[in-house]
């Protein structure tokens, strides 16, 4: 007989059996029925036979029988309860969890129930709320027993410690279940209904009955009533569902009666530890191993979105709060749970939790949902939201992405008494290191200008904010654009009600109105302007006519001084304006402090114009007017120049334009300095910002006077320039001035703004909604109105949607007191609302267009206490500032049944958003290759796109080991933010692998001590990193050898494309109809290669096989050819069967800790194959 007839002989016979063990498998469940039975059964007739009463126990502890065999014993609480582990033949080596608890006599029965009365009438309440109740309980009871010690004779001292025993474990404990509610080692409790053995999940032994019983129907029932009342819930026949939190936040889930559990009552304790699992305490176990653990860490610094995927009783939370010691200790971190599981290491932690309705049927009065929480969190300001377990809407919390506006939004920020208009990223860029992100961080002395009421006023920073964006919302409105993350808030008005309301920019419509601001009255004094500090820099500058007490306060013994050594030592004392500032071999000066009054703002305005500064023969300044503008500028920019610095200038006629010249070096380079020096450099001199509004409306009179500029409207103001820096803050100054402004780029780079002085016509924003209008006109019901009035208020057909303020006051002013009907409560708050608009500083301007567009650069936010909202923008609108990071878990045993989760209802979160979940990782309860069951992180995926997902670790369940199959997505986004390179970030990971290995080998497992390692290494890595590698020394470690393992290089190394995805799917659904159909539902979409990497890859995957099944022996489990070869289930199948029939391998039953399962098995034409290519390649 051949050996492939041999083999087939016995795959023959082995299938011939399978019916037998099936049934043998029916056999043993039988007899683990009978068995339980017949155990009840012999300790019915052992009470008899001791002459107990016939009275039914309501609670039965099976014996342990001799003949079993103990494997494990523990005490509980010495010497009252033990637990004993063994395991018992006739089950086929079942292990059971006994309970042994000290036995009561029939007398110390009766004084535990005795004591127990008494206690109940003469139990003293404790003196404060802060005293331990149980402590107080057992005092008491030792008080009672010493004073009815008499009174209940015939007890030893050993009784009373027993009588005491059951008094706590009864009245203050969990009666029948307390030996395993205080076993540490167990982590479920599970009563599946009367006659029928409690269930407990050991860490040791996995799920395993216990020899306790609950055999009484009404018992079982009092017993859950007390478990919900001890978690303050209530549960009856009515209400037969309850899920709390225990004391000791253990967590209950129960059923009451047969309404919804026909076999009785039911209840699961899922047990909380005091004492949470650490990362450490994971490594120990293989759940996760050192190198993704240090990733994990890398990443959370980064303030990553994670979520942690699996079964029940995976080990989700475990994994979850395990990996929150990473945090960095100043984050603030906000968790939210429905049953409070999570215990993190931070002392910055709000733990909220939700609360069911008080109501009866369909009302909800009380109810806290967990959405609630989400939005109540927000509020916290916190860097990282951590949902326990999302299930519905609260999704959306992780998918929230960072708020933040472009680099280049300006805004104006009064720093230490000065203002300035600058770009927020330049702003928040100094408060940050190279690289550094997502860390808020505390600002002090620096204000914004923000809305107060009605109001434009400056408020204090917060803190500053930035991280990197990938994707930004362009926002078009009438007057100007601004550029925002699609969560970023800006404001907007309700034209019926005047609110002013945020929302998310991804959310905006055209036509919604932004927030905007016109000053009415700005400053109260004239600012200076301090020419020496101006100049102090200045070459051949001195300063001269100092007083005399100036100069013996100073110790000045020359006069005149260079004007630097003049600025060292009197920069901070007072000085009068007679000092002089000039050239050395020049006798034009000007004063030493220059009032910046409505002249000098005009002369500033007419330079910015069309103004410019000549070098040659010294410095000359330069302005030039219209012939059309001679009388209205020229005679007072001569009068200005010649009374505040004394100069005559040179006028040239050059027909449609004239130039004035002023040859005055030192005045000339105060411009520069205070101006700009020609086209490019203009800007708007730093004091302006500080004058009232009467100086602004100077200079912007001043600035008009443009002889290349046409203006067609005479109550409106244009300019045009390529100078966006000067364009934009003559923007802001005109808001500040109590101007209108629009915004806007023309072709060839050229920016358009468009002042508008006055009018009879409102221009768009500045005046009155008519909506509002209509509304209270609806309202009050006025008496007949004049035809100007109800022209604006009833014709459908117009189109007017603003009036102006004038106009509006008399439209109000006859509807209030020819009113019809009195307001009602909302109408007067309207009312008030709109005279509040009317004299506030609020104008709008409505959104034209809103797009999404590709953007890779830091995006950056700053925070205002009390409303979080700035104004920013070229031509500013009111910003609200929101976001963080977020950690979660979710019930899914696979990436993409997580993913449809969340875009399916309830939770319905947009595709869209989907990157903004960073990495996934899926943990199992899975059996290892020793044939024990333990937790594994599986696999771990970074989210590159909706549908793109590429898979960074996966465990090998064949040796038992996590292995790094691809290169990471995020860490060359990471290192192009930290300005580093990607193998200097997989060396830092490496570093804090090391770390991570020292404390497991050193026993570093406690959270508190983990945490405080991770403090160490952020405060001082390389302190702590080389403490670690002196002792790892000790422990025979080298750290070279603490390297990643084993990489799989089938995967992809680089970004996949969607050139590259159509290129494998269409390579893979050439083979049959059934794999295009897989690849198309994305069940193989796997990490794409690159085009040339395919190229170059000529490996078919049926000879993958082949190699595989070669290396690993000549045959191996389905499973695990399935995880080694990277092909999916479908794939591997359809290759499989091609592979057999060419007569390469063969079909076998393997056993696999020790069970039967599928497996292939090669060939001798298979062997000789795959050593062929194993050769060849």
């Amino acid at each position: 007989m051949s050996k492939e007839e041999k083999e087939k002989k016995e795959s023959e016979e082995k299938k011939r059996e399978a019916p037998k063990a099936e049934a043998e498998s029916k056999k043993r469940k039988r007899e683990r029925t009978w068995f339980f039975g017949k155990l009840k059964r012999r300790e019915k007739e052992a009470k008899e036979e001791k002459g107990k009463e016939a009275e039914e126990e309501k609670v039965v502890y099976l014996p342990l029988q001799p003949e079993y065999e103990v494997i494990d014993e523990y005490w509980i609480q010495k010497p009252f309860s033990k637990v004993k582990i063994a395991v018992i033949p006739e089950l086929g080596g079942q292990r059971v969890y006994f309970i042994e608890e000290v036995q009561l006599t029939s007398e110390e029965r009766k004084a535990v129930d005795k004591l127990i009365d008494i206690l109940s009438v003469e139990l003293n309440p404790p003196e404060g709320f802060e005293e331990d109740i149980r402590k107080h309980v057992i005092e008491e009871a030792r008080r009672l027993v010493k004073k009815y010690r008499r009174a209940i004779r015939g007890l030893s001292k050993e009784s009373w410690e027993k009588v005491i025993y059951y008094i706590e474990r009864d009245l203050l404990g969990y009666g029948p279940i307390d030996v395993m509610m205080r076993d540490y080692k167990l982590e479920d409790i599970s009563c599946d209904g009367v006659n029928r053995a409690i269930h407990v999940w050991h860490r040791e032994y996995e799920s395993i009955p216990t020899n306790v019983i609950f055999v009484d129907k009404e018992y079982l029932r009092e017993f859950i009533i007390k478990l919900a009342h001890m978690a303050g819930k209530h549960i009856s026949a009515a209400f037969p569902i309850v899920d709390a939190m225990l004391p000791g936040r253990h967590r209950l889930a129960a059923t009451y009666g047969e309404e919804v559990s026909p076999r009785g009552s039911t209840f699961t304790i899922r047990k909380f530890r005091e004492r949470p699992l650490s990362i450490v305490n994971l490594l120990e176990s293989g759940n996760i191993d050192e190198w993704t653990a240090a990733y994990f860490w890398l990443m959370l610094e980064n303030r990553i979105t994670a979520m942690i995927i699996g079964a029940t009783a995976a080990g989700k939370t475990t994994l979850l709060n395990a990996l929150t010691s990473f945090f960095k200790p100043g984050f603030k971190i906000v968790t939210i749970e429905e049953t409070p599981e999570l215990n993190l290491p931070h002392e910055n932690w709000v733990q909220l939790v939700s609360r069911e309705s008080y109501g009866l049927g369909e009302a909800k009065v009380g109810e806290i949902s967990l959405f609630d929480l989400v939005k109540v969190s927000l509020r916290y300001r916190p860097d990282y939201i951590i949902v326990g377990e999302i299930r519905g809407e609260e999704a959306f919390v992780l998918f929230q992405a960072m708020s933040s506006v472009s680099w280049d939004t300006p805004i104006l920020i009064r720093e230490n008494g000065k203002i300035e208009l600058t770009s927020i990223g330049k702003f928040v860029d100094r408060y940050y290191a190279l690289g550094e992100e997502r860390l808020p961080k505390t600002v002090k002395n620096v204000e914004v200008l923000t809305l107060d009421g009605y109001r434009a006023t400056f408020k204090p920073i917060r803190y500053v904010l930035r991280h990197w964006a990938d994707e930004i919302y362009r926002v078009k409105y009438l007057g100007g654009e601004i550029r925002a993350t699609g969560s970023h808030s800006v404001y907007v008005l309700d034209e019926e009600t005047l609110e002013v309301r945020a929302k998310p920019v991804s959310e905006l419509k055209k036509g919604e109105l932004l927030v905007s601001f016109r000053k009415r009255t700005c400053g109260e004094e004239y600012p200076e302007v301090d020419v020496v500090r101006t100049l102090a820099s200045s070459k051949n500058t001195i300063v001269d006519n100092i007083p005399n007490d100036l100069k013996t306060k100073l110790s000045i013994n020359k006069n005149p001084i260079p004007i630097l050594e003049f600025y060292n030592l009197a920069h901070a004392h007072a000085y009068p304006d007679t000092i002089r500032i000039r050239k050395r071999n020049s006798s034009k000066f000007i004063p030493a402090r220059l009032r910046l009054d409505e002249d000098l703002a005009f002369v500033f305005g007419l330079y910015l114009a069309d103004g410019c500064i000549k070098y040659g023969r010294g410095g000359r300044i330069v302005f030039s007017l219209g012939k059309d503008e001679k009388e209205k500028y020229l005679n007072r920019l001569l009068r200005v120049i010649k009374e505040r610095f004394g100069d005559e200038p040179y006028i040239e006629d050059r027909g449609s334009y004239l130039l004035i010249e002023y040859n005055n070096s030192i005045l000339s380079e105060l411009f520069a300095k205070l101006c700009g020096r020609n086209r490019e450099e203009k800007k708007i001199p730093d004091c302006l910002w500080h004058a009232p509004s009467s100086v602004i409306q100077a200079f912007i009179e001043g600035i008009s006077a443009d002889a290349r500029r046409k203006t067609r409207r005479p109550n409106k103001l244009q300019i045009i320039q390529k100078n966006k820096n000067l364009i934009v803050q003559l923007a802001w100054l005109a808001r500040l001035g109590g101007y209108n402004v629009r915004l806007r780029i023309e072709k060839g780079g050229y920016w358009n703004l468009t002042i508008a002085k006055s009018g009879r016509k409102a221009p768009v924003g500045s005046g009155i909604p008519v909506a509002v209008l209509r509304r209270i006109h609806r309202k009050l019901r006025p008496t007949s109105m004049p035809y100007q009035f109800t022209d604006v208020l009833t014709r459908k057909d117009r189109r007017q949607r603003f009036v102006n303020i004038s106009r509006a006051t008399r439209i109000i002013q006859w509807m209030v007191k020819r009113r019809r009907e009195e307001p009602d409560k909302e109408t007067s708050i309207i009312l008030e609302r709109l005279r509040s608009y009317i004299n506030g500083e609020v104008v709008v301007h409505p959104v034209k267009e809103v797009v999404r567009e590709e953007y890779n650069g830091y995006v950056y936010d700053v925070s205002i206490p009390e409303n979080e909202a700035f104004f920013g923008g070229e031509n500013p609108v009111l910003l609200h500032n929101t976001g963080h990071g977020g950690m979660s878990t979710m019930h899914a045993d696979s990436l993409d049944r997580a993913v449809k989760r969340l875009v399916s209802p309830p939770m319905n979160v947009s595709p869209a958003y989907i990157p903004s979940l960073n990495i996934v990782a899926l943990t199992e309860r899975t059996i290892l290759p020793n044939g024990q069951f333990s937790r594994r992180v599986r696999r771990v995926w970074e989210v590159e796109d909706y549908g793109r997902y590429r898979e960074i670790v996966r465990w090998n369940p064949t040796l038992d080991r996590h292995e790094i199959i691809n290169d990471s997505y995020l860490l060359p986004r990471i290192a192009e933010f930290q300005g580093k390179t990607v193998d200097e970030l997989l060396d830092e990971i490496n570093r804090r692998q090391v770390v991570l290995t020292w404390m497991k080998l050193s026993g570093i497992r406690e959270m508190k001590d983990v945490s405080k390692v991770i403090l160490e290494y952020y405060i001082s890595p390389n302190e702590v990193y080389q403490r670690a590698v002196s002792e790892l020394g000790k422990f025979g470690v080298k750290v070279e050898k603490i390297k990643p393992r084993i990489v799989v290089t089938a995967r992809a190394v680089s970004m996949p494309t969607h050139e590259t995805r159509a290129f494998i799917r269409e390579k893979v659904a050439e083979k049959t109809p059934m794999v295009k159909e897989a690849a198309e539902s994305g069940e193989i979409a796997r990490p794409a290669v690159e085009e040339k990497a395919v190229e170059k890859e000529e490996e078919k995957p049926e000879d993958k096989i082949l190699k595989t099944l070669l290396n690993l022996g000549g045959e191996a489990d389905y499973i695990s050819l399935v995880n080694l070869t990277g092909l999916s289930k479908n794939e591997f199948s359809i290759l499989v069967r091609q592979l057999i029939r060419s007569k390469m391998v063969v079909p076998v039953i393997i056993y696999v800790e020790n069970r039967p399962t599928l497996g292939y098995k090669l060939t001798a034409e298979g062997d000789r194959k795959a050593r062929e290519l194993t050769e060849s390649s």
